[in-house]
């Protein structure tokens, strides 16, 4: 796999501030600076770009805005038991009915899917080292 976005910023000398996240499908999603100038390098997936954007953009531009609040955060609960891969944060696509998180298609998707993306209107970001959420859970989501 060539990555020619990283050799580039390189040879502009551009600094790494991240090369790479412990998350699915976000884990390309790369973040460089040189002065008062940033690059964030998005996966090629419609899906993983899709997030990684949303994630890591819309945050870089309101901090550096100096907004620190985030107005679309909700808590509900867990609507089903699921299993993770700990080690990375998974990012989990679902909606919210009630107050309760049911994961789109119990979390079975790939990176260059964009119907989960057009059916899902709400972010779950797991902690790293969580291997399984279950039923009745309190937990965090993002509006998306």
């Amino acid at each position: 796999e060539a990555d020619f976005m990283e050799k580039a910023l390189d040879e502009l000398g551009f600094t790494p501030l991240f090369k790479g996240l412990k998350a699915r499908p976000a884990r390309p999603t790369k973040l460089y600076r040189k002065g008062k100038n940033f690059v964030l390098i998005l996966p090629g997936n419609p899906m993983a770009a899709y997030l990684s954007c949303f994630i890591f953009a819309k945050k870089i531009i309101a901090l550096l805005s100096g907004n620190l609040d985030n107005p679309l955060k909700f808590h509900a609960t867990m609507g089903m038991d699921l299993k993770l891969k700990s080690g990375r944060n998974n990012l989990i696509l679902g909606n919210l009915e009630k107050d309760i998180f049911t994961p789109f298609n119990e979390n079975k998707f790939g990176s260059g899917m964009i119907l989960p993306l057009i059916k899902s209107e709400f972010l779950l970001i797991s902690e790293e080292n969580t291997s399984e959420l279950k039923k009745g859970d309190e937990i965090t989501l993002l509006k998306i």
